[in-house]
């Protein structure tokens, strides 16, 4: 794991509510070896939510129908997080997937976007510790790596089965996916994997 990935968002479990933790738990369910699949809509959604709060990180959730462990159908920001420039702090994760349970939908993980200097490289893109510490074994996060640069582009293209990359005017993004295992590396940083992850359509 690269020793360049600083500190980033944080969870807000309700500490002290073993119960209110394992039900955080339940709510991730494991991806097989096919990885997600991230709709064009849950993918605008993200990157929107990382431009507009940019230099600042995004947090929000990710969902999936209910029955379903693969196709990421809507993403909802958390509009009431607490943000810097290297840490966001939301209690609506919790409430979040407990509501989703009323409309059919399932919640998948989080997402959040690692905020870059203008000539700061986006890749690899790789979760801090600080996320992996806060994720649930088998808990998934989708990360949007962001950047300004001073060019304009425009493109939407799935880079390899592990990133999508985007371009919006000035900005630049890399959106990765990942998943806690259980178990320790160096520096005791939890293990994780790297999720592979398509870009879909529309819906």
């Amino acid at each position: 794991m690269s020793q360049k990935a600083r500190p980033s968002r944080a969870f807000l479990f309700r500490k002290g509510t073993t119960q209110n933790v394992a039900n955080l738990k339940s709510m991730h369910g494991l991806v097989d070896s096919s990885g997600l699949r991230l709709s064009r809509a849950a993918c605008f959604s993200i990157i929107a939510s990382a431009i507009e709060v940019f230099p600042k990180e995004c947090m929000g959730g990710v969902c999936v129908k209910t029955g379903d462990r693969r196709k990421v159908v809507s993403a909802v920001p958390y509009q009431v997080a607490k943000r810097s420039n290297r840490e966001i702090i939301s209690e609506s994760s919790y409430l979040f997937g407990t509501l989703l349970k009323q409309g059919g939908f399932r919640k998948l993980g989080d997402y959040h976007s690692h905020a870059f200097r203008q000539w700061d490289v986006l890749t690899p893109l790789e979760p801090s510790g600080v996320d992996l510490k806060e994720l649930p074994i088998g808990g998934i996060e989708i990360i949007v790596s962001i950047r300004r640069t001073n060019k304009n582009a425009f493109y939407l293209k799935q880079a390899s089965s592990h990133a999508i990359h985007f371009a919006c005017g000035r900005y630049r993004c890399v959106i990765g996916a990942f998943q806690r295992l259980r178990g320790y590396g160096r520096r005791k940083i939890p293990l994780y994997k790297k999720l592979e992850i398509e870009l879909g359509t529309a819906t």
